[in-house]
């Protein structure tokens, strides 16, 4: 049996001085000559032996399957570039029956082989599909990223009692790209829009 876009490889035993004509459905195959013949259709294959002394003996006939190729589509259930600790659930589509192995960036996921996969680190992920028969399938590439938390962590400079009339200097994470809210009590200091604010 093969799947379709491959072959099966059909050998006969043929002596020195022998010829050999292969058949397929008991029709002649034009050039089909060798000891061995690669079948890439369905049918019942034989092949024919013509011996030096022009003995002839003809084989059992053997019957090639060439079953249809799955076919296996990729799709994420969401957005596929957000923050850490996020995820998003990636979707293999296909037949009944399938059996699936994962891989991100070229490496197989260990212990994966559901038809959905939540993915929560960056990389490029295909999924490779077998059915029933054996055939297989893999998918396009589907990249995911997932970006680092901006790391809001409010430094002091030294103790946050003090005075009235002074004042203290807060600082968080300074990072290109990043934007800032500060609040008070839960509540969004709407001047406040830098890595550092003055309390």
């Amino acid at each position: 049996s093969a799947s379709e876009g491959s072959a099966a490889v059909l050998r006969s035993n043929l002596a020195i001085g022998s010829t050999a004509i292969w058949q397929r459905d008991a029709r002649t195959i034009i050039g089909a000559t060798d000891t061995v013949y690669t079948a890439i259709e369905a049918g019942g294959y034989r092949v024919i032996i013509t011996t030096a002394r022009g003995c002839v003996d003809t084989s059992a006939t053997f019957v090639v399957n060439a079953f249809p190729k799955p076919s296996v589509s990729l799709s994420a259930a969401g957005p596929v570039l957000f923050c850490e600790p996020g995820r998003v659930t990636l979707n293999a589509s296909t037949g009944p029956g399938a059996t699936f192995a994962w891989y991100r960036n070229g490496t197989v996921i260990a212990g994966e082989g559901a038809s959905a996969y939540d993915a929560t680190a960056s990389g490029s992920y295909r999924v490779i599909v077998t059915d029933l028969n054996g055939c297989t399938d893999t998918s396009d590439a589907l990249a995911v990223t997932v970006n680092p938390r901006g790391g809001a962590i409010i430094t002091p400079p030294g103790p946050l009692a003090f005075c009235d009339g002074t004042t203290t200097i807060l600082s968080t994470a300074n990072g290109a790209g990043f934007t800032y809210e500060w609040q008070r009590d839960g509540t969004t200091i709407s001047s406040a829009k830098t890595a550092t604010y003055t309390a």
